[in-house]
């Protein structure tokens, strides 16, 4: 009688371990975590200085009643082309069709790159997720000093970027 006791006892005790066990193990599993392509789109637009992907040359300035040299334009469309294949060879695959264009026409994508100042991707926080949107901490040493910015992203159903903003 004891023995019966004693193994039910021990068959109850197991089960409540193996049940444990196996919804710990669910919960660690199903963190959300932050996607890869917020990752891919943060590392380019927050690793600066990074002339490759942002410089002067790609850009004119005149005033009313100037024009640029044409000489002088197809040096900055040459610069200007040459970072967006950049872009689109690194990162075009996160956005929908359209969509990294319109990224890189925001000021999001050029915020910290214009700055010309050290910046570096210290460690990626997920705030919130959602189906279709993702708010990220990033953790970044700007000029030696540790700074906190909030990125949102909005996604299309195929799990593609088509908006960033910076929260601030």
């Amino acid at each position: 009688m004891f023995r019966k006791k004693f193994r039910v006892c021990y068959l109850i005790i197991l089960s409540i371990l193996l049940l444990a066990m196996s919804i710990s193990g669910c919960k660690s599993s199903s963190k959300p975590e932050v996607s890869e392509n917020a990752k891919k789109v943060i590392d380019m637009m927050m690793t600066c200085p990074n002339s490759e992907l942002y410089n002067k040359d790609m850009f004119g300035y005149v005033g009313i009643g100037e024009e640029i040299p044409e000489e002088k334009q197809a040096k900055i469309d040459a610069a200007y082309d040459s970072a967006m294949k950049i872009w689109e060879n690194e990162i075009g695959d996160c956005f929908s069709e359209n969509c990294l264009k319109s990224f890189l026409n925001s000021e999001a994508s050029y915020k910290y790159l214009r700055e010309e100042k050290f910046m570096q991707v210290e460690s990626i926080e997920l705030l919130e997720k959602e189906d279709l949107y993702e708010e990220v901490k990033v953790h970044a040493l700007v000029e030696n000093e540790k700074q906190e910015i909030v990125v949102e992203f909005k996604y299309n159903a195929n799990n593609l970027i088509w908006q960033v903003n910076l929260v601030e």
